[in-house]
């Protein structure tokens, strides 16, 4: 018996090397190149998840790259921009401060049911540190998605496409779906557990994702990168949860960072593809004042942020 578990050991400290060996290896070839250069003339991006990636055609924002994907949290963010950032000098990172990224909801799109979205997409690049971490979030989820990392990646390197980004960190697809009337229905502010038997509402907070969201602030402090917060507009059916706590976070945080606050944006229901996310129709109209408010409030300052979003 105790050679069996010796034998297990043995195999396991074996695998175990052989699977960091492959993302070292990986990661070192994919490093090289132009893999993650961005288009000529960009100093800016935009970090986030769906709220981000359907809102923001970057198409219609000059020297603006859209990396915002659905399903991404802040963890993944991080070292996004930290790989970017090797690759390419910016002046403004845009990140999309969400009420859904503050939830506990938030630790289900970086080690809970949505791991497979970001994680296969970003395994060469977290560091090793940080990727414990995530194997004693979810071990399962980890092992169940390292194949499909290294067997996605090995499949890139061969194809020598190299465009990293393009393939893999913008998603580049906006709907031209409209609002379902069935999906116009209100959210209440509070859930009658009492009635229901269902607590709907999550009260605390992603201390995971919120601590990712500080490194992003931290990381473009380092690099003399302005640091902005964005948030996305939202149809009226949706409820904004916890805001006085998304708030207060903003404000006792993140003093320093500059919030654009899109929520009252003025849409129509067409311009929604559902309650959370803008279609083709309203993102053009999104991006067309981003790009405005970019242009005036940030690359030449005729008017504060304040002015801006006051004066239109």
């Amino acid at each position: 018996m105790i050679k069996f578990f010796k034998n297990i050991i043995a195999f396991s400290s074996v695998f175990a090397f052989g699977v960091v060996f492959l993302i070292s290896v990986q990661s070192f070839i994919l490093s090289r190149g132009n893999n993650f250069k961005l288009p000529h003339g960009t100093d800016a991006v935009i970090l986030g998840h769906s709220h981000a990636s359907c809102a923001y055609n970057d198409t219609l924002i000059k020297g603006v790259v859209n990396l915002a994907e659905p399903m991404e949290g802040y963890y993944y963010s991080y070292f996004k921009l930290k790989q970017i950032l090797r690759y390419n000098k910016l002046k403004f990172v845009f990140v999309e401060y969400a009420n859904n990224q503050i939830t506990k909801y938030a630790d289900d799109r970086i080690f809970g049911e949505y791991i497979g979205n970001q994680f296969p997409k970003m395994l060469a690049f977290i560091e090793p540190r940080a990727l414990i971490k995530l194997g004693l979030k979810n071990p399962i989820g980890v092992a169940k998605n390292l194949p499909v990392a290294l067997q996605m990646n090995l499949e890139f390197m061969v194809e020598g496409s190299g465009d990293y980004v393009q393939a893999f960190w913008s998603n580049d697809h906006i709907s031209d779906h409209v609002m379902q009337d069935v999906q116009k229905k209100m959210k209440t502010v509070q859930n009658d557990a009492s009635k229901s038997g269902i607590i709907t509402n999550s009260y605390s907070v992603s201390e995971m994702n919120l601590f990712y969201l500080a490194q992003i602030a931290n990381l473009c402090k380092k690099n003399g990168i302005q640091l902005y917060f964005l948030r996305a507009p939202v149809s009226k059916y949706e409820h904004l949860p916890m805001e006085s706590t998304f708030q207060e976070i903003l404000n006792q945080e993140f003093p320093e960072v500059p919030f654009i606050d899109l929520k009252d944006f003025p849409v129509v229901d067409e311009d929604f593809a559902d309650p959370q996310h803008m279609n083709i129709y309203g993102a053009k109209k999104v991006s067309v004042y981003l790009n405005e408010l970019i242009e005036q409030a940030i690359r030449t300052h005729n008017l504060t942020i304040d002015e801006f979003l006051n004066h239109h």
